[in-house]
């Protein structure tokens, strides 16, 4: 899968497959970038997976709040 390299940056923050982002104060990792829409899995303690679908702007507007917490 070509998508699977996509990396969308803008400044310094950008988003990458593998990435792991707080949503809900739930644990997601980017899963896949279908053009401006982030693809995040994650998987329940009970072992069910689910995805969810999220714009890039909305996945980096969460990356930056992170990454100001931890400075």
């Amino acid at each position: 899968m070509n998508n699977m390299k996509k990396n969308y940056s803008d400044s310094d923050i950008s988003v990458q497959v593998g990435d792991r982002i707080i949503l809900d104060d739930q644990e997601w990792k980017v899963a896949e970038i279908i053009s401006d829409t982030v693809v995040l899995y994650r998987e329940s303690v009970s072992g069910k997976s689910q995805t969810i679908q999220e714009p890039v702007e909305v996945i980096k507007s969460h990356l930056q709040e992170q990454k100001n917490q931890d400075i």
